[in-house]
């Protein structure tokens, strides 16, 4: 299992009907393990299977001081995505002063015509465009292009675009939802708006503000960044282990 909720009833069904017949029950995350544990009756033995398809080498850094920051979301321009928090954020970025762009990328739901409004009428259209879907196997690629990511997503499981981009050596914005909140560390290795809420989001921009303006703090954070997933076996090596596991347990 992947998602943190399920995307329509015939989605449900069909999970609901395989949770029945399960000796175990995988997810790629602990978010998407609580969310499905109260549907596992009568209760069967989890795993938290590993999300790394593969590791990603991180982008060569430039020694300049950056006066441009270049943002890329990466996922489906969806409701749920809140694309247009991630608008609000380039826009009160830009009234700092910061020089940033965002470019957008992933299949569109439907979204994409109210959020472009909404970039009109704030006036950014000019540094922030949509640029269509990227094919997953030159996601690595184009992340290397950018600077920094951006997910301000209501709920999330894995989210594994986030992780791409944090082994590639992106800075990494987030909301703590999902397997966001166990991975990502506010200032750490990441910056992370805990909601909403006024308070949170001021203190969200004034970090955020602090980080693309301190080369040191910038280093610091994709050094932790680049690193957390490091020793982590990849989604491979951890099923074809877990299969050994229950075959021999057989």
């Amino acid at each position: 299992l992947h998602s943190g909720k399920f995307a329509h009833l015939l989605d449900q069904l069909g999970i609901l009907i395989g949770l029945k017949f399960a000796s175990e029950i995988w997810a790629d995350s602990k978010s998407t393990l609580k969310f499905i544990s109260p549907y596992i009756s009568p209760q069967k033995p989890t795993k938290k299977i590993s999300f790394l398809l593969q590791h990603y080498t991180p982008k060569v850094k430039s020694q300049n001081k950056k006066e441009e920051f270049k943002f890329i979301f990466l996922g489906r321009i969806s409701q749920e995505k809140r694309l247009d928090l991630s608008v609000k954020f380039i826009n009160e970025l830009k009234q700092k002063g910061l020089d940033v762009s965002l470019d957008i990328f992933g299949p569109d739901n439907h979204t994409w015509e109210s959020l472009s409004e909404y970039i009109n009428a704030l006036n950014l259209n000019n540094i922030i465009k949509y640029k269509g879907i990227c094919p997953f196997e030159e996601t690595p690629s184009l992340l290397s292009q950018y600077d920094a990511f951006v997910l301000m997503s209501d709920y999330e499981g894995m989210s594994i675009s986030t992780v791409q981009a944090m082994e590639i050596g992106l800075l990494c914005f987030l909301r703590n939802v999902g397997e966001i909140a166990n991975y990502g560390e506010n200032m750490v290795n990441s910056v992370i708006l805990k909601s909403e809420q006024p308070d949170d989001w001021q203190e969200f921009i004034e970090n955020s503000v602090n980080v693309l303006n301190n080369q040191t703090l910038q280093k610091t954070i994709l050094s932790n960044s680049t690193a957390k997933f490091a020793n982590q076996l990849t989604y491979t090596q951890d099923i074809i282990q877990n299969l050994k596991r229950l075959s021999t347990n057989s």
